[in-house]
């Protein structure tokens, strides 16, 4: 339950909530069973919405977002300006087409706490009733402008406010398109002969639209995104991003799951008569792991693909052995210290969650190591010479090649 948590913590930041079971209050065994309660009641409609996705993104194309339905048509106002010597009034504006949009990219910084998304539509309707007035420009009648190609680049951030609550404040969005086609009926006049002056009529009727549009997807992404968030009373420190906060329940849930320290599976090496057994391998210090730089989360072509950087601090190990040459047996006992293990790794997931993830690129890299053998009398100062000098020479000639 603690990682299915911590999953969709790092999903609130994207689009659904937090779930995780953490909390810096403190209250009587009542309040702790309505909190509860209230988990649980989010958990299950997390659950739900996390359905409705993975169903929605089982297509090949998705058109839309579930949970955050945008308007379509969008009621424009009325509204009016002049071109030259003539005014020109729109007026029953509609525009068409707006939840037909399909995500091209989405990057997410989950230590900055801010999202850029990429969006494409298709084609942009804006139907009404226009009405000019102006020398030898006076017409009216039903109008049509359709934008094709339309792509809007956004930004969205998350704060913590000062109750701990995680809040979606401001999307910024910015629209640009391939083309724009008018068609206004009945529309006479010297004044509109010349192309130009069509362009920019069809350009300041868009530009009018625009803002509209614009705050009909800000209200309903902003209402989703603090929808969900606010369904569930876990509160964060104002100091502290909630990605760390995530790191430290993975931290928890590995030892929880015993799994630091780690143990592994008994090793044995037989070659020409000589053998080496090792047993009781453990290893200490893997949820000692902490971030390192940012983690990020980009979505190209229905694929996610995450970028994430962690490093552990001193890890320690220790075995038992046993070596045999022929009828010449030793047993003894090991120790090693491996300064850190910092691994880098890039994750894809198509959105479609039925496929399977893969990584796409794994790099490890392995601090200084020392070690201490007991158990082979003299041979335990060669022994330790040589695992304790080796990688150090190893490593440091490739440094020098790769200089």
């Amino acid at each position: 339950m603690a990682s299915a948590r911590t999953v969709a913590l790092l999903l609130s930041l994207f689009h659904l909530g937090t779930c995780l079971s953490f909390n810096v209050t403190t209250c009587d065994s009542g309040c702790v069973r309505a909190r509860r309660e209230a988990e649980a009641a989010g958990e299950k409609d997390i659950a739900s919405q996390l359905r409705s996705i993975v169903e929605h993104y089982k297509n090949e194309d998705p058109v839309g977002l579930p949970g955050a339905p945008i308007p379509d048509p969008v009621d424009v106002p009325d509204f009016k300006f002049k071109v030259l010597t003539v005014t020109l009034e729109c007026k029953r504006v509609k525009c068409y087409g707006l939840s037909k949009f399909r995500f091209q990219r989405i990057k997410l910084d989950l230590t900055a706490l801010q999202a850029e998304v990429g969006v494409k539509i298709a084609a942009l309707v804006m139907t009404g009733d226009y009405t000019t007035k102006g020398f030898l420009a006076n017409n009216q009648g039903p109008f049509t402008v359709t934008v094709k190609g339309a792509q809007v680049e956004g930004v969205a951030s998350l704060e913590v406010d000062r109750q701990g609550h995680l809040e979606a404040q401001n999307i910024d969005l910015n629209m640009k398109f391939d083309s724009i086609n008018m068609n206004f009926e009945n529309l006479r006049g010297p004044v509109f002969y010349a192309q130009g002056i069509l362009n920019m009529i069809s350009n300041m009727v868009f530009e009018s639209v625009k803002p509209y549009i614009f705050s009909a997807m800000k209200e309903k992404i902003l209402a989703a995104i603090n929808q969900n968030i606010g369904k569930l009373p876990q509160t964060f420190p104002n100091s502290v991003p909630p990605l760390d906060i995530a790191i430290a329940e993975v931290r928890r849930e590995i030892r929880l799951r015993g799994l630091d320290p780690y143990i592994v599976q008994n090793q044995s090496l037989d070659y020409g008569g000589a053998a080496l057994a090792v047993t009781h391998l453990q290893l200490t210090g893997l949820a000692s792991f902490y971030r390192v730089g940012d983690v990020s989360i980009e979505v190209v072509n229905h694929t996610a693909n995450a970028t994430l950087q962690v490093a552990t601090q001193r890890l320690k190990g220790e075995c038992n052995w046993q070596a045999s040459l022929g009828w010449l047996s030793r047993t003894g006992r090991a120790e090693f210290w491996i300064d850190y293990l910092q691994v880098r790794a890039r994750l894809l997931q198509p959105l479609n969650v039925q496929r399977r993830p893969r990584i796409e690129r794994l790099q490890m890299t392995v601090g200084n190591l020392q070690t201490r053998v007991q158990g082979s009398g003299t041979l335990d100062y060669v022994a330790e010479f040589v695992l304790n000098v080796l990688p150090n020479v190893i490593r440091c000639s490739k440094s020098k090649r790769k200089l």
